[in-house]
């Protein structure tokens, strides 16, 4: 088994209301590459501070069919206190009808700043090669332009 995305970005300035901050991680079958489906799934910190999110439920990670909801809880953090940035390891084992998989690993880095985006480009269009009509190119290949999305302070996925 292995998860996708294996690792998360959460940020404690933005409320769930306005942004989203619940990251679906999914399991796929290393053998045939497919989505997995498990029956339950079993996770704990691999370090104390870790495992005291999931204990002070500052944490959820919430497995319906056919992912793992990973998001911050708020409420429980306006209560409970402040939750500390910093980068947490949880040890995610999935269960298929009763039988125990492997064990892998979820990191859940959590950041409290503002939120920024980058943006990439690749390709370009050349008014000139329009045709005279102005509904396409006069070439067989099209122009075009890739706009990607880098966000920091927010998780890519």
């Amino acid at each position: 088994m292995k998860l996708s995305p294996a690792k998360v970005t959460l940020n404690t300035v933005y409320p769930m209301e306005t942004t989203q901050t619940v990251v679906p991680v999914c399991f796929y079958n290393t053998i045939t590459g497919r989505m997995a489906m498990v029956s339950e799934v079993r996770r704990e910190g691999t370090s104390r501070p870790a495992q005291e999110l999931l204990d002070r439920n500052l944490l959820n990670m919430v497995y319906v069919n056919p992912s793992l909801s990973v998001s911050l809880n708020y409420a429980n953090a306006m209560k409970n206190g402040q939750i500390k940035p910093g980068t947490y390891k949880y040890r995610v084992t999935p269960y298929y009808d009763g039988t125990k998989l492997n064990s892998v690993v979820l990191t859940v880095k959590v950041v409290s700043g503002k939120a920024t985006v980058r943006v990439k480009t690749k390709g370009s269009i050349d008014l000139l090669k329009l045709n005279p009509a102005g509904t396409g190119y006069t070439t067989d290949r099209y122009a075009g332009v890739t706009v990607t999305p880098v966000f920091q302070g927010l998780n890519n996925s």
